[in-house]
């Protein structure tokens, strides 16, 4: 159910025809906003012209702070020293050249890292969270509550702490869910924290191994003391 520009593109089929000369969008027929309602063409064509006017924004709003090509933003970028946080630093970085920032990348060792970031002893950082499915608890109480000490950018909002707490007791999905809704939706107004990306992990194994319980928590998955082989 599409909600995000990345989700809205999950409605859509395309094909190009003519030779190439034109693309041509199909909408689904079922595709559905979180809260019910039909996804329209209109819709489609208002995320479109939002992202592409979106691209010349940050300039803009570089060029009235007084930044520009012969004076370009500087910012320093740090991150935990090992290849899957580099690689995401190495992403932002590059996204803030196109738009006129100079990025340096400072690597901290991990031993550090958490604790330069709970010290919030950083201009910019790149960081990456796990979490289990299905239950945000985990990711609104750490990352967005008053006071949290993993709430690296310190946002605060009153009326956000309400409802974090409103959904956690919550008991009807249905009802939980829209109360999500409308907290991410505000997160993302406020600019708390921006997510970049997700990623989600998975695992296999060979039908010979036997009473291997998975974990939806990432942290605390796949212990095998109780694990053995049919083999």
């Amino acid at each position: 159910m599409p909600c995000t520009t990345s989700g809205l593109f999950s409605a859509l089929r395309w094909s190009w025809q003519d030779n190439y000369r034109n693309l041509v969008f199909f909408l689904r027929e079922d595709a559905r906003w979180h809260d019910g309602q039909p996804v329209t063409s209109k819709d489609v064509k208002f995320t479109f012209d939002l992202v592409r006017e979106a691209k010349d924004a940050p300039t803009k709003l570089l060029a009235e702070a007084g930044f520009g090509p012969a004076n370009p933003l500087k910012v320093e970028m740090s991150t935990r020293a090992i290849a899957i946080y580099l690689d995401f630093a190495a992403f932002v970085i590059s996204e803030f050249k196109h738009v006129g920032v100079d990025a340096a990348l400072k690597q901290i060792e991990t031993a550090q890292w958490h604790p330069l970031a709970t010290r919030r002893e950083f201009q910019i950082a790149a960081n990456l969270t796990g979490l289990g499915v299905d239950d945000p608890d985990a990711n609104f109480y750490e990352n967005y509550a008053c006071g949290s000490s993993r709430n690296y950018g310190d946002y605060c909002d009153e009326q956000v702490m309400r409802l974090i707490d409103q959904q956690s007791q919550e008991t009807d999905p249905q009802k939980r869910l829209a109360l999500v809704w409308q907290i991410q939706k505000k997160l993302e107004e406020d600019g708390a924290r921006p997510t970049m990306g997700w990623r989600v992990d998975r695992f296999a194994h060979h039908p010979y191994v036997k009473n291997l319980i998975p974990n939806q928590v990432t942290y605390n998955c796949c212990r095998l003391q109780e694990v053995w082989l049919d083999k």
